[in-house]
């Protein structure tokens, strides 16, 4: 029995180590993600990697208070809300993602797709309130389908979403949403990072960065989305920032 569980704390402890230069292998000095990092099936799983190993990182909207600025140096990024739709801008979001970057916090700005409107006129939106200057690749959060779109319709207006994007800031965004939306509605086949929003539970998908958990955070009224991640997507190498 001894035995047993002596060579099974070393298989574990083997596995352990390999997912750490796996992930270290993901990422250059400045915690660009390399093109390995957009192959899924190179990624690690993200909870194979050691906590202390991950970077902390919060998502907000005007919905949440921020009440001290300072005290949220202690995280390694910060993507606040821009847009939804084609027609609503988040009036939270300038004036806050000018403050992060004053401070330091690496910053990123997502969209909010709705199945009300075009991809292209959704883009648009976001493209006139979302400049280039910020270091974080952009996201789009797509885990509603109010409207009922098929799955190829919804893929194909994320999918002018995605190439806009893409021909604009000269990256592919980054796909937020569950893992049940993600596989429900075939997201995979855009060939973008995922985001997990598998809040509280193990993301049943590979993914870059992953909602852990809604809690209280130093420099936060009340509790927030909070994230971890495998590394800084970075919209730029650092050569160019």
């Amino acid at each position: 029995m001894k035995k047993t569980i002596f060579i099974t704390a070393i298989i574990l402890a083997i596995l352990s180590v390999a997912g750490y230069f796996v992930y270290q292998a993901l990422t250059d000095s400045a915690g660009y993600p390399t093109s390995v990092a957009f192959d899924d099936s190179k990624l690690p799983w993200i909870y194979t990697i050691d906590e202390d190993d991950l970077l902390k990182g919060l998502d907000l909207s005007h919905h949440n208070t921020i009440v001290n600025y300072e005290r949220l140096k202690d995280m390694d990024f910060i993507y606040h809300k821009a847009t939804e739709g084609s027609t609503f801008t988040d009036p939270q979001f300038k004036s806050r993602m000018k403050r992060f970057s004053e401070i330091g916090i690496p910053c990123g700005a997502y969209h909010f797709f709705t199945t009300g409107s075009s991809g292209k006129a959704q883009f648009n939106h976001f493209k006139s309130v979302v400049s280039k200057d910020y270091p974080l690749i952009p996201v789009l959060d797509i885990e509603i389908n109010r409207n009922n779109w098929s799955v190829s319709k919804l893929n194909g207006e994320l999918a002018e979403w995605i190439r806009l994007c893409e021909k604009h800031y000269g990256v592919k965004p980054i796909i937020y949403s569950s893992s049940w939306f993600y596989v429900r509605y075939g997201l995979s086949q855009h060939g973008c990072m995922f985001w997990s929003g598998d809040v509280d539970t193990k993301p049943r998908v590979k993914c870059v960065i992953h909602q852990q958990t809604i809690k209280p955070v130093a420099g936060m009224a009340g509790k927030v989305d909070y994230d971890v991640a495998l590394c800084l997507p970075y919209a730029k190498p650092e050569s160019s920032r």
